[in-house]
């Protein structure tokens, strides 16, 4: 699919945009990191100096695997993580994969097969499952299609079709009690149904959304930012495997908010229908693909805790402000 344009939308109170994974601008964000995990501190802020570990993208996901295997939790048939996708679909092949797969379909409510015209979905679904690999087994995905394409449309009455679709896809996966809900998407100005049904979210879910791909001239996109506001949202913006800000993509920092980064650049992406396949070529960038990274660890370390606490412990956690971070 070819790059969505950079434009106003005609309808100026609304200044809706849509986070491709595609997009470049500018911006001038610092981040600083976790020396002793050699992973992005969730408390990064503007100002902040940056740690020397450096690797290529091939590395990244190398260091990743060597994670995985020092901290591999010994998972039971009751340590089931469920992590919900609202995008423009999903279409994969494979019937081990489908088999974790629970689907429903906003946007052609009739339809009752896997679907995504776009793809945007399918390659958020793909890294999540790249960066959690064995442990992503244990995990029941649950995807919306919200969406139709990337674009927001600029006829008022189908943009208020897409609200609808996606207020009810997040009432949706709320429902299920799921534990991370990755958005990937933004919208310029506040949409008071979506925040109506974010903050509606029972359980505390984890909500990893991607902050926006137009650079340091625009603020972070809704709901992102609902960060500030004490939302149990990340918002989260892209780096480069070198620890880099994405200069051209990332948006203003949040101030006072967690500005958390990561891997969001020239990422691997495997093919659908044969998951041991890299496709050759076939790079993701923009903090669309950051954020599904982030949901990814986010998961593996989740189940991960999941297996050396209690229940008790677990829902504990979940409450303290650390806990809603980590």
């Amino acid at each position: 699919m070819d790059n969505p344009p950079h434009k106003k939308d005609e309808y100026a109170h609304t200044r809706a945009r849509a986070c491709s994974s595609r997009m470049e601008r500018e911006d001038e964000l610092e981040f600083c990191v976790d020396t002793k995990s050699r992973g992005y501190s969730s408390n990064s802020q503007p100002g902040n100096s940056i740690s020397v570990f450096s690797y290529t993208n091939e590395q990244w996901f190398e260091e990743m695997g060597k994670l995985r295997d020092l901290l591999e939790p010994e998972v039971g048939a009751s340590d089931q993580l469920k992590i919900a996708i609202i995008d423009t679909g999903l279409n994969v092949n494979q019937d081990v994969i489908r088999s974790q797969i629970e689907f429903r379909d906003f946007v052609e409510p009739e339809n009752t097969g896997l679907k995504d015209g776009d793809r945007h979905g399918t390659e958020m679904f793909m890294t999540i499952r790249e960066v959690m690999r064995e442990v992503s087994k244990n995990v029941e995905f649950l995807v919306a299609r919200a969406w139709e394409t990337q674009k927001i449309p600029s006829e008022r009455p189908k943009y208020l079709q897409l609200v609808s679709r996606i207020t009810e896809a997040i009432t949706w996966v709320g429902s299920r009690k799921v534990d991370i809900i990755l958005m990937s998407w933004g919208f310029g100005d506040d949409e008071p149904r979506i925040r109506s049904a974010i903050e509606g979210i029972p359980g505390k879910p984890l909500i990893a959304v991607a902050s926006g791909n137009f650079g340091a001239s625009e603020r972070v996109l809704f709901p992102a930012r609902m960060e500030l506001d004490g939302a149990a949202v990340t918002a989260v913006f892209s780096a480069t495997s070198f620890n880099k800000n994405s200069r051209q993509l990332n948006h203003l920092p949040l101030q006072g908010g967690n500005n958390f980064a990561i891997l969001g650049e020239d990422v691997m992406f495997r093919d659908p229908t044969n998951p041991a396949v890299v496709v050759k070529g076939k790079k993701l960038t923009g903090t669309s693909v950051a954020a599904a990274i982030f949901a990814g660890f986010a998961g593996f370390l989740l189940l991960f805790a999941r297996c050396e606490l209690s229940d008790r412990d677990d829902g504990r956690l979940r409450e303290t402000d650390t806990g809603k971070k980590a």
